[in-house]
Formats: structure tokens, sequence, C-alpha cells
């Protein structure tokens, strides 16, 4: 009877929790390590730092004051020397991607003449590739750029559940100028898709099961290969990605210049 009882409360548990954060993991993709081998492997570079060939640039995501950035920024300094150069910047206060541009721009002016890496988080994903468009590409989409620095320079764009085909969440929410512009089909993510396709930089793209916020399929442009990693249970699949083991392990070691088992994309569930 007693166990009768307990499965009749954990389906109620469960139910409940699908709802807020999903009762359990989704499927598990074979071409990323497992959690237990990405702190394995963040430990191992952690315990022998290096000095990349390139500074690196951490972008928040919408809404955030900082949280998503430092805890990115925290893995990306265990595995690297205290020499690296790296920049967060967060959006929490900003009102559009214009305004998100402009304060990026502004951040990382001293890196005008070359390349750097980028680790964005949800939103920061399109304020980086909004941020290497050229003016000749801005006045193209018609925005006018409100900035006097220089676009910048992209070698490789790591983007964690970033919107780069809107986002679930702003289909359906109020209406803003952010909102209006993360949506599946608006402008400004037709002018990202066009500058893409000139773009010279590489992008890798992660995402996370059960992601309602953005949506897993939405969180690589179209034609893009999507490196997706199951949701561990009872965890927010979007809020809690920027602190997954796996994702970071696979970022950190490109950064690198490290080779893993976990490089090659998987089909996405």
């Amino acid at each position: 009877m007693w166990r009768t009882e307990t499965a009749v409360v954990r389906s109620i548990v469960c139910s409940v929790m699908i709802l807020v954060v999903g009762c359990a993991s989704g499927p598990t993709n074979p071409k990323l390590l497992t959690s237990d081998q990405a702190a394995v492997a963040l430990k191992s570079m952690s315990d022998v730092p290096i000095t990349p060939t390139r500074s690196i640039l951490i972008l928040g995501g919408y809404m955030d004051p900082g949280f998503a950035a430092r805890a990115i920024e925290k893995a990306i300094r265990a595995g690297t020397s205290p020499e690296t150069e790296i920049i967060a910047i967060s959006f929490g206060d900003c009102i559009s991607f214009a305004q998100c541009r402009q304060r990026v721009l502004h951040a990382v002016a001293q890196w005008k003449d070359r390349e750097i890496d980028v680790i964005a988080n949800s939103m920061g994903g399109l304020v980086a590739r909004f941020s290497v468009m050229d003016s000749a590409q801005l006045e193209s989409c018609g925005i006018n750029s409100n900035s006097s620095d220089p676009a910048i320079r992209i070698h490789t764009l790591f983007t964690i559940c970033s919107p780069h085909q809107g986002a679930l969440m702003a289909e359906s929410g109020p209406s803003s100028e952010f909102s209006m512009d993360m949506r599946q089909n608006s402008k400004f993510i037709a002018c990202l898709d066009r500058a893409l396709e000139v773009a010279k930089y590489e992008m890798i793209c992660y995402g996370r099961t059960g992601d309602s916020i953005v949506g897993m399929d939405r969180s690589a442009p179209v034609g893009f290969e999507l490196r997706w990693v199951d949701t561990p249970a009872l965890e927010f699949a979007h809020v809690n990605a920027n602190k997954d083991p796996r994702i970071l392990a696979d970022i950190l070691a490109t950064i690198r210049g490290e080779q893993h088992d976990s490089v090659a994309p998987s089909e996405s569930p």
C-alpha cells in the first residue's frame, strides 16, 4: 500500500515540477562529454592554465544584471592564465539592441585591431552578431549606427541558448522593442541572417533540451549545427545553461586549442 501511495505522490510532484523545471533528464547526447567527464576536464584544465591566442569577450543575456556573465567568466578564468585578457559585459539595464551594441563597441575599443573570441549567453548571441556588422550592413537594414567605435572582429563566437531563430517567450510576451526584435520573423533577425551569409567568423551554438524560454531548436541559425545537451533533472533548462559543465568544458577546450571527444555535433532529439 505504501508503495502505491509513494508512487502517486511522486507522480504528482513530478507533474508539478515538469511545469517548472522538468522532472527527468532528456536523451543524452553521445557526442558530448557527460557532466562527470566535463567536471574532470575542467579540473584538468584549471590545473594547467594557459594563455589563449586571443582575448575573450563574454556577453550576458536579457535582463541579467551580471550573474550569467560572471559564471562564465569564472569558469574561463579557471582554465586560463592571469595574463589572459577577458572582458565581461551585462545588459540588464539596456532597453534596445542598439544600446547593447554601443556598450560592447565602447568596452572593447582597445581591441579594434585584432580578432577576439566571444562567449555569449542567451540574448548576448544576437548582440554579438549585431556588433560585428559594419556600417554598410547596418545601412542596408535601415539601421543608423549610433557609435563612432568600429565593429568588433570575431574569430569564434560561442553562443549558449541564444535565440538565433527567435525566442519562444518573445512570441507571446509583452511587446517591447527587445521582444519584438527577438520574434522569429522579425526584421532584426532577418537582418542578422543576411549579414551572417557573408560573415567570416566561426560560430558554435549550444542548446539544452526543454528550453521553454528560447526553444532548443531555435538555439542555432538555420543551417547551423547545434551542440545540444540534455537538461539535468530538476534544473532550469535555460537559466542554468551558463553553468553547464559540458558546455563550458567544450568552450574552454576549444579556446585553449585542445581536442577532445566532445567536439562532434549530434542530431538533436
